[in-house]
């Protein structure tokens, strides 16, 4: 029987998951290639940006179909503030703000359903994610 991936709710968390860590390689080594010293560290981040970004397109395919190009575009963009937000959280945690970390964390799974959402996974954003400050 093949594997249909749109009936796998748990596939679909990891290949977010996954794609979120894509999206934050990519700009992570973009800015490493910024404050690289010498020009050979300049290249090889550069071959890091090509390479994750070919992998994430490749992965990307699985739940964003091409010809949707807003939604592609929104999907990676989504991506990269539900990654960014889990940074945040983190930074947050590890200072002991944990109602901001928690904030934080909140918003990032919001964001990360609404990739569900865009590409017909899920009708809705999740509701029963309950925010902090309203709890």
């Amino acid at each position: 029987m093949p594997f249909d991936e749109k009936g796998d709710v748990g596939f679909i968390d990891d290949l977010i998951f996954v794609l979120k860590n894509m999206v934050a390689l990519e700009d992570h080594a973009v800015m490493s290639s910024v404050v690289a010293k010498t020009e050979k560290e300049k290249k090889k981040w550069a071959e890091v940006v090509e390479f994750a970004r070919a992998k994430r397109t490749k992965w990307m395919q699985t739940i964003v179909k091409k010809e949707a190009s807003a939604i592609w575009c929104v999907s990676k963009h989504i991506s990269a503030i539900a990654m960014g937000l889990e940074e945040v959280g983190n930074r947050y945690n590890s200072t002991k703000q944990t109602s901001l970390a928690l904030e934080a964390y909140h918003d990032s799974a919001e964001y990360s359903s609404l990739l569900s959402v865009l590409n017909d996974f899920d009708k809705e954003p999740k509701k029963d994610i309950k925010s902090v400050s309203s709890a």
